[in-house]
């Protein structure tokens, strides 16, 4: 039996915020400062410019049958802000994850 209350609703909107997480277009970025060649250092998102403080952990993904290989990036920035980047390794291009 299905019972619609708050306790229902929360988890709804947990769903749906997940759904949005997985689902959510990546955004592209511009590195426009990178250490050793490839670590992002400073980024601009949306026209704004950050910069990276500490990368907290980093890992690669192989290629699927639908998405190309990535390395991944989960960074700390100037504000306090955790963020997580991506690039694209056969394109080279950028991407704030959602």
């Amino acid at each position: 039996m299905i019972r619609y209350g708050q306790h229902g609703v929360r988890r709804q909107g947990q769903l749906a915020e997940w759904v949005g997480r997985v689902f959510a277009r990546p955004q592209p970025i511009e590195v426009v400062e990178q250490r050793y060649n490839f670590l992002p250092r400073r980024f601009r998102s949306a026209g704004c410019l950050w910069s990276v403080r500490a990368i907290r952990r980093s890992w690669d993904v192989a290629a699927t049958a639908i998405l190309p290989p990535r390395r991944y990036f989960h960074v700390l920035c100037d504000d306090g802000g955790e963020r997580m980047l991506f690039q694209e390794l056969r394109q080279g291009m950028w991407y704030l994850s959602a």
